[in-house]
């Protein structure tokens, strides 16, 4: 028997072939395999064709998260590249933690000679604020075998000397704190007290003008000017001051004006019109100022004038 009367019913089945271009339901979906396929076993006309699935396309959304990726790994990969080749000498790779360190350099003998001064620097302002002087002394003298020209301590240096009434001494390390370059104007001021201790008026009037120059608002400063130009042979200056604040209407409102009419009322001898001016001093001033001016040893020789003596003696 010939093929075709073997599966007949096949034949009868499959129905009328499609016409061009069209597809069958079954077909939908499937692959046809290629012409010439041949089935392994059979008479290749008695079978029908074979159709494969194909998987359905990947979803939009698929792609744009492959591209994100991509995009991830290539900036990943721009910055490996950056720490390798491109990174700046100054900024070296830090070591790994298993990497062995290298050891600090040992300090410099400046390095340790400024630490050393440090300290004792540190324990001559603890000193100062507790008077103790001995230790204060000790402090500044090791200070300067390190550093002959350090302002600090020779300003530590005059502080001691004063205290012990040492004028000359005391003028000379305020000198050389001065030199230094230390609370300048207040070491003038220091070293013109001691000068003028020394009855060296002169140069004391030219270093409170140098500290009232420096720091004009240091009212004790110029206060003390006044007198010490008197005491220097220069009175007349001081009667100038006085009469042109005169004119211009500040008698009796002028600080400078009451302490300057007294220091020359002093100076003549007026001993009742000296203590009216001290008075008008002090009910105008603080007490502190008033207190750090009679403190000068211009006033000393008048202390024993029976009308200057509430105004000369200090409050207890």
């Amino acid at each position: 028997m010939s093929d075709e009367s073997e599966n007949p019913s096949h034949e009868a089945e499959a129905g009328p072939p499609p016409a061009d271009g069209e597809s069958t339901p079954a077909e939908s979906g499937r692959r046809k395999l290629p012409a010439g396929w041949l089935p392994k076993h059979g008479n290749p006309k008695a079978q029908a064709p074979v159709f494969v699935e194909e998987p359905p396309p990947p979803p939009a959304g698929n792609k744009r998260a492959w591209l994100l990726g991509l995009a991830l790994v290539l900036v990943i990969l721009a910055g490996a590249s950056w720490v390798l080749f491109f990174r700046p000498a100054s900024q070296p790779l830090p070591e790994s933690p298993g990497s062995s360190a290298a050891s600090p350099a040992p300090p410099s003998a400046e390095e340790l000679r400024r630490l050393e001064l440090h300290n004792l620097r540190s324990q001559l302002r603890s000193a100062l604020n507790r008077r103790e002087w001995e230790e204060i002394e000790s402090h500044a003298r090791r200070i300067l075998e390190r550093e002959p020209a350090d302002g600090e301590a020779w300003h530590a240096m005059g502080w001691v000397f004063e205290k012990n009434r040492a004028w000359d001494e005391a003028a000379q390390a305020y000198g050389r704190a001065a030199e230094a370059g230390f609370l300048r104007p207040q070491v003038l001021l220091k070293r013109a007290t001691m000068l003028r201790h020394l009855n060296r008026h002169k140069e004391a009037l030219a270093d409170l003008e140098e500290s009232a120059r420096l720091d004009p608002d240091t009212v004790v400063t110029s206060n003390l000017i006044l007198i010490c130009r008197i005491q220097a042979g220069h009175p007349e200056e001081v009667r100038t001051e006085v009469r042109n604040l005169e004119k211009i209407g500040l008698v009796g409102y002028s600080d400078r004006y009451l302490l300057g009419k007294a220091a020359l009322e002093l100076r003549d001898g007026d001993f009742s019109a000296a203590a009216r001016s001290l008075s008008d001093f002090r009910a105008r001033v603080p007490l502190p100022l008033f207190a750090a001016l009679i403190q000068d040893s211009y006033f000393d020789p008048f202390r024993a004038e029976p009308a200057l003596r509430p105004f000369l003696l200090l409050p207890e």
